[in-house]
């Protein structure tokens, strides 16, 4: 006979965490299928961003000891961690020349967490609500029927069913349930790459308060390499993930990335007495969004659905969202529909002029390291207005060079012819990924 609940949640992230601990707490019998054996550990590259901007994913975040706070949609979550600032966002070309933002106003423009310490406290607060943790367990497919879902689960080799009246699909960008359900047909795969997380601690680094990339063919195929500081367990401690995303077919390996990496002349001295943690990974696939969040008594929540992703505060709101969905809907209510409109209005991916914009700044990669200094190089001892926020970013980059057009087509009318093919309103987003 198969296992019965109310709500089956498959993932353990930020989405699946919420929703279970939400759903539980209003008691309902739920059960979460996560597959790693321990589901808060922090086993994923991650920048672990809360962002600040206002109307960021329609919301106005704020935090404080001890919660992060969802002021449009009126609820909090508990956060036992550390937040570390970021004040300002750079990127840095081959040679070291710097395009910096920061805001004006002096607010940071995002602050980090400790992902692992999320997680925990989501976790321990859907245990106290009476959440069933299956961990070490795997969700292989799932099915609508007439009155409910089934999931089909791989524990120790062998597979059972899970029958429940709704489920929340919250299981990562690369989900297995979306595939499952038959949504990937003819959705636009953009992009797949492995991503290498290297966490060091001890780093000495004038931009402890900045998110940063490093941006050319140096860095490898991808042409970008990511460095974050987070903090640690320990108020005032921080560690800097490096994120590398090696070619394979190229030949290129993680390990030689990170080498050349931390050989760079400017970079090493950060380093010099650093020492390595940990050492995570994943595959990263990115799709083009899905528009409708809900398949029949299924419920996506998290970045399976999305552009992307939807970062750690956008998981959250997918997961209480989808709780309120589905005590909707169990009250005869229409809360299926009032998730859509929330997944529609909230998530800027969803408007096709945004994300036209965010794949402009994809157009970056296509130039050579020299021409990237050449660019940089204009701007190197400004601060710029400008965010953290991935939809903006480039478009950003793009507009201040836009500016210097004139100069840049006296001095280098090579790089502003490439240029222009870039702020041409009439390519195609397929060009900026390619």
């Amino acid at each position: 006979m198969p296992d019965k609940c109310d709500v089956v949640v498959i993932g353990g992230g930020p989405a699946g965490l919420t929703s279970a601990w939400k759903l539980a707490e209003s008691g309902l019998k739920v059960i979460l299928i996560e597959t790693k054996k321990t589901a808060y550990r922090y086993k994923r590259p991650c920048c672990a961003m809360v962002i600040l901007e206002p109307e960021f994913h329609g919301e106005l975040v704020a935090t404080q000891k001890g919660s992060i706070i969802f002021r449009k949609n009126d609820f909090s979550i508990p956060y036992e961690g550390e937040f570390n600032d970021l004040n300002r966002s750079v990127k840095f070309s081959a040679s070291g020349y710097k395009f910096l933002v920061s805001k004006k106003s002096g607010y940071p423009l995002a602050r980090t967490i400790n992902k692992e310490a999320l997680l925990k406290t989501l976790y321990h607060k859907g245990l106290d609500a009476g959440v069933e943790m299956r961990e070490g367990e795997t969700a292989v497919n799932i099915e609508n029927l007439k009155d409910g879902v089934e999931v089909i689960v791989r524990r120790n080799g062998k597979l059972y069913s899970v029958n429940a009246s709704y489920a929340v699909a919250a299981d990562g960008v690369n989900s297995t349930m979306i595939s499952a359900l038959g949504l990937n047909l003819g959705r636009k795969h953009l992009y797949q790459t492995r991503v290498i997380g290297y966490e060091f601690e001890d780093v000495d680094s004038p931009f402890s308060d900045s998110f940063m990339q490093f941006k050319g063919k140096v860095y490898g195929a991808s042409g970008a390499i990511t460095v974050t500081p987070k903090p640690l367990w320990e108020e005032g401690k921080l560690v800097y993930e490096v994120s590398i995303g090696p070619d394979s077919k190229k030949g290129e390996t993680a390990e030689g990335l990170l080498k050349n990496f931390l050989s760079k002349e400017f970079v090493a001295p950060w380093f010099k007495h650093a020492h390595l943690t940990a050492t995570i990974g994943c595959m990263w696939h990115l799709y083009e969004p899905l528009s409708n969040p809900v398949c029949g008594r299924v419920v996506l929540a998290g970045d399976g659905p999305s552009f992307q992703e939807v970062e750690n505060q956008g998981a959250m709101m997918c997961g209480y969202k989808a709780s309120e969905a589905i005590r909707a809907e169990m009250e005869g209510k229409s809360g299926f529909d009032e998730y859509r409109q929330f997944w529609q209005t909230s998530f800027e991916f969803n408007d096709p002029k945004v994300l036209y914009e965010t794949a402009r700044g994809f157009g970056l990669r296509n130039f050579g390291d020299e021409e990237l200094d050449f660019l940089f190089s204009m701007v190197d001892d400004e601060v710029l207005d400008g965010t953290i926020n991935h939809f903006k970013v480039g478009n950003t980059m793009l507009a201040e060079f836009e500016k210097r057009f004139d100069y840049i087509k006296k001095k280098r009318p090579d790089i502003a012819e490439k240029l222009s093919k870039f702020i041409n309103p009439e390519q195609k987003i397929e060009k900026f990924f390619w």
